[in-house]
């Protein structure tokens, strides 16, 4: 399939024969989420030739597609490299300002999640703890400085400084 196919599926949801103009103004929340994640440039090739970035951000465009509210991931980044997941980040974060969006991102990486998120949920098995709230709450709590360092606390410290 194109990517704009991809893309295209996720405002299928809606249609109706009784609004002539369904397809043309879906077709601009298909280009706009196609924007807002980068990969307008992608719209005619093929989704099986992207690389996992390319395709987590298509999929990202996909659920713009529908002008949602929240969005919520899991692992979007678990298969990239640095530079593609700190892309995914910088565009999640644009997102978030941009769109007015809600997300809610699961994942392991907490030294990159602290520098984007702005609150957290650290699930620690190990140790029973649960520990919520802001994320310079979260990465300053014992149990995270002491599996993660102190460098983690000071890194959310500067980015609110």
């Amino acid at each position: 399939a194109r990517v704009v196919d991809i893309v295209s599926g996720g405002v299928a949801r809606g249609y109706s024969f009784l609004d002539p103009l369904f397809v043309r103004k879906k077709g601009r929340d298909i280009i706009k989420a196609m924007e807002d994640t980068d990969t307008i440039h992608l719209k005619n090739g093929s989704f099986a030739s992207l690389s996992e970035g390319q395709r987590q951000r298509v999929l990202m465009a996909r659920a713009l597609a529908s002008d949602p509210c929240l969005m919520i991931l899991d692992e979007p980044t678990s298969a990239m490299d640095i530079t593609s997941e700190s892309v995914v980040f910088e565009i999640l974060e644009h997102l978030r300002s941009v769109r007015n969006i809600s997300i809610i991102l699961i994942s392991h990486n907490l030294p990159v999640i602290s520098k984007f998120a702005t609150h957290g949920l650290f699930l620690g098995r190990d140790d029973a703890i649960v520990v919520s709230g802001d994320i310079a709450t979260v990465v300053n709590h014992e149990v995270v400085r002491e599996k993660y360092g102190l460098s983690l606390s000071e890194e959310v410290v500067n980015r609110f400084s």
